[in-house]
């Protein structure tokens, strides 16, 4: 019998549904928004009490939304949720360099990403960054000049476990402030 307690690490440091990736192609005519979840529950953006919205503010630091766009559906624990935004030309027009979007909650803001004053880029964040947070934090996020959509789609971050590893020796291994008894 194998008794385990304790806490490890998820891998990353975010703790709610998260916006992972924005991609902006000119040459594609479009924009998508990755969102990931990292929690161990399903997200259903669509329960009672859950209203979520990507809502577009014109320019950075604009206190009044221009557009919002309701999500739906289920995001599995560990899941991402692909956004097409703005695959058509007149959607498309809309998104322009220095945005703002935000991810709400019943219009409350969960996540925050700026677009920078370009075209054609992939914004992604990073493995370290914590999240979801209201107040953007240029130091979360990578920016990559070229169109590049490669990992869109896919989870951004690989969870990690640090349990111990069950060998021949019996005895107590503390790993991670975890502990294993053997019985």
């Amino acid at each position: 019998q194998t008794k385990q307690s304790g806490v490890c690490s998820s891998g990353n440091n975010l703790n709610d549904l998260s916006i992972s990736e924005v991609y902006d192609s000119v040459a594609n005519n479009s924009w998508y928004m990755e969102l990931y979840n990292p929690t161990g529950t399903a997200i259903n953006l669509d329960a009672a009490g859950a209203d979520y919205k990507l809502v577009r503010y014109g320019d950075i630091g604009t206190t009044t939304g221009l557009r919002s766009v309701d999500i739906s559906g289920i995001i599995p624990p560990g899941g991402v949720y692909l956004a097409d935004i703005g695959s058509d030309k007149k959607k498309r027009n809309e998104i322009n360099e220095k945005d703002e979007i935000r991810l709400t909650k019943n219009d409350v803001t969960g996540d925050i990403v700026h677009y920078p004053n370009e075209k054609g880029y992939t914004i992604r964040r990073n493995a370290l960054a914590t999240g979801p947070s209201a107040t953007y934090n240029g130091a979360d996020w990578t920016l990559l000049l070229n169109e590049t959509c490669a990992n869109l789609d896919i989870v951004p971050f690989s969870a990690t476990s640090s349990l111990p590893t069950v060998n021949a020796n019996t005895g107590d291994y503390g790993v991670c402030g975890t502990r294993a008894s053997f019985v």
